[in-house]
């Protein structure tokens, strides 16, 4: 069985853009490991193409029998990392706090410790080891 911290390290070190980011690595039943990427301006196939053939074989190294994906989260997945807030400001987001409240806002700031939301009613700082989920708000 592979282990997600190994297969994390393995991926960013093979991230030559700048603008690249993990947003989450999984390892399921069967060795099915699934790399989630994102970047500032917007991920690509080719992006999603290009770290998988630079991080198969290095996977394989370890053990040749795992299947690998490495896709972007999508645009309704739920927010993992900081560079998400970052990414996103300027955009409406739901945020579902640990204690229950619920705002819906549009990201102002963010760092890697917390971020700006401004409400109809309030501008709050919210630190991430607070937040239960948050979500872009999708617009049609």
């Amino acid at each position: 069985m592979f282990d997600k911290d190994q297969i994390w390290q393995i991926v960013a070190e093979q991230i030559d853009d700048k603008d690249l980011f993990i947003v989450d690595v999984s390892v399921g039943k069967n060795n099915n490991i699934t790399v989630f990427l994102d970047s500032y301006k917007g991920i690509t196939l080719d992006d999603c193409e290009r770290i998988h053939r630079k991080i198969y074989p290095l996977i394989e190294e370890i053990d040749d029998d795992f299947q690998l994906t490495v896709s972007s989260p999508g645009l309704t997945a739920e927010f993992k990392v900081w560079q998400q807030y970052y990414k996103n400001i300027g955009q409406e987001v739901e945020v579902v706090t640990s204690d229950g409240r619920m705002y819906r806002g549009t990201i102002e700031k963010a760092d890697d410790k917390q971020f700006t939301l401004k409400t109809k009613k309030q501008v709050i700082t919210i630190p991430y080891t607070d937040v239960k989920r948050t979500k872009l708000v999708l617009k049609f």
